[in-house]
């Protein structure tokens, strides 16, 4: 059998009677027991725990408090109970909390109180979850669409202790929430993994290697350390789609424009023309603006995504601080705006380019 990660500190184990009832009241708590019998657990932990007292039918009746607190910490969690002295002997009370998750091994104390007296404490140790899911990349995939794209998704978790794992896939509710049951697959990642990070590949099928589906999925890491009871993680969403927008690159000669804007004066006099030098066209400017616009004739569903153009002018006469790019859907621009005081401003393009993206679906 496997063990559990060594704790953060020794828990003093058995039996501890702290302080002896008042003769008053001879009611005894003989015990306090987890789950199992055991004293470390995983998150998360609500209990229950069993207080067990032996009751002695010639004390009266009494209030008991049990209280729950990290140790060191402020109470957490407490509830009064009645012993009552014609009632079950010995009386075994259930208890339980608000379900407990912590990120380091924390211990914890539960005691048994009358009034402000201690009688009896027993502790245990909480640990990080068996199984958490830390990422699903890429997200969305596109399983339908085999091009080597985005074809499968990785999910990545963390073992706090080495443990046999399986993936469960599950569908999203129709409002996308998780989760429907019972999972569209299952399938077995390895036994006795090792604790830390660990991962699992999934292409987007179902237990008949069927594609799924397009839509939003959540994929929880079922886990057996072999000490407690098997425990599911918390889910993590994922989307299968069946479209997505590739890339590609067109380019053209400069002297391949579609159109330009008119001059605009920046100063007195100042203007802008356009002429061509060879397969390029030059913009000179001397306190004027101009634009120059290629259009791609791209399809409907194709859109420009980025712009670039290749200068054959010299950096001296084309600095970077009188021009600038831009583009529209299908239509990419280059504008020099020269607005300096004695600088004539000369930008030729040789090659203008373009990044552009389009539907790739199954």
């Amino acid at each position: 059998m496997r063990k559990l990660p060594a704790a953060a500190a020794t828990i003093a184990l058995g039996l501890t009677l702290l302080t002896a009832a008042p003769a008053a009241a001879a009611h005894q708590v003989t015990s306090i027991a987890f789950p199992f019998d055991q004293s470390e657990f995983y998150s998360p932990f609500g209990g229950p725990a069993t207080i067990t007292v032996d009751v002695d039918p010639a004390a009266s009746d009494a209030t008991f408090t049990w209280k729950l607190r990290p140790h060191g910490g402020s109470v957490i969690a407490k509830h009064d109970f009645f012993v009552d002295n014609g009632g079950a002997d010995p009386l075994v009370k259930s208890v339980s909390w608000p379900d407990l998750s912590v990120t380091d091994a924390t211990q914890y104390d539960l005691a048994v109180y009358r009034g402000t007296t201690k009688l009896f404490q027993e502790s245990f140790f909480l640990h990080p979850k068996l199984a958490r899911i830390t990422n699903i990349a890429p997200d969305p995939f596109f399983p339908w669409i085999d091009d080597n794209y985005k074809d499968e998704t990785t999910v990545t978790f963390q073992l706090e202790n080495a443990a046999d794992a399986e993936a469960r896939v599950y569908a999203a509710r129709d409002s996308g929430a998780c989760c429907v049951t019972p999972p569209v697959t299952t399938q077995a990642i390895g036994n006795n993994l090792s604790a830390g990070t660990n991962t699992w590949l999934w292409d987007g099928r179902d237990d008949a290697n069927a594609n799924l589906p397009k839509g939003r999925y959540y994929v929880k890491i079922w886990a057996d350390d072999g000490i407690f009871p098997p425990v599911l993680s918390g889910p993590h969403r994922v989307t299968i789609a069946r479209t997505y927008r590739a890339t590609d690159t067109k380019s053209k000669l400069g002297k391949n424009y579609h159109h330009t804007s008119p001059s605009t004066a920046l100063a007195l006099g100042g203007g802008c023309l356009t002429y061509l030098t060879g397969d390029g066209v030059s913009i000179l400017c001397q306190s004027g603006e101009m634009s120059v616009s290629w259009r791609w004739h791209l399809a409907a569903d194709e859109r420009i995504v980025g712009q670039r153009f290749e200068l054959s002018s010299l950096k001296k006469d084309c600095p970077r601080s009188i021009r600038s790019t831009g583009h529209t859907k299908h239509e990419s621009r280059f504008t020099e705006s020269e607005d300096l005081n004695d600088f004539r401003g000369l930008c030729t393009v040789a090659v203008a380019k373009i990044t552009y993206s389009y539907p790739v679906s199954s």
